[in-house]
């Protein structure tokens, strides 16, 4: 029974630091609006965060339980924009098709013709008469 009221009290507290988190979401939310900032109130939240970290007032090993609770029901808060494509059929028909190829192709292109040009330009400098050539990235022996 003493273990389960420790895994109980463990959980109140994590979700407890968890709920501080939010709390200074709405708070930096509340004051970004209040005083019409530029600055979003997760930027402001998360400055202020930081600010409390580095100058001590919060240890990180503190929000580390808080923290942890609320990555692990990260999915929960991406939910929303799972359900835009399900509101545009037409993007699971011949548009959404057409979409996925130049995706796919684009970065298939941006990839090969970024890794053709480095292995040009080593190429190049080690014909210019560098002392060694540099080790392929598959072939180091440190690796």
């Amino acid at each position: 029974m003493r273990r389960h009221r420790r895994k109980i009290v463990a959980w109140v507290a994590a979700w407890a630091k968890a709920g501080l988190l939010i709390l200074l979401w709405i708070g930096c939310d509340w004051l970004s609006r209040r005083l019409h900032s530029p600055i979003p109130s997760g930027v402001l939240g998360l400055m202020l965060l930081l600010a409390a970290l580095a100058l001590g007032f919060i240890r990180s090993d503190w929000l580390r339980p808080g923290v942890g609770r609320l990555l692990g029901h990260m999915l929960l808060f991406f939910i929303p924009a799972m359900m835009a494509p399900l509101a545009h059929h037409e993007l699971f028909g011949p548009i959404g098709l057409k979409i996925l190829a130049v995706i796919v192709l684009s970065t298939v292109s941006v990839m090969l013709s970024t890794g053709l040009i480095v292995e040009a330009c080593f190429r190049w400098r080690w014909t210019r008469g560098a002392e060694t050539a540099p080790a392929p990235m598959g072939n180091r022996a440190d690796a």
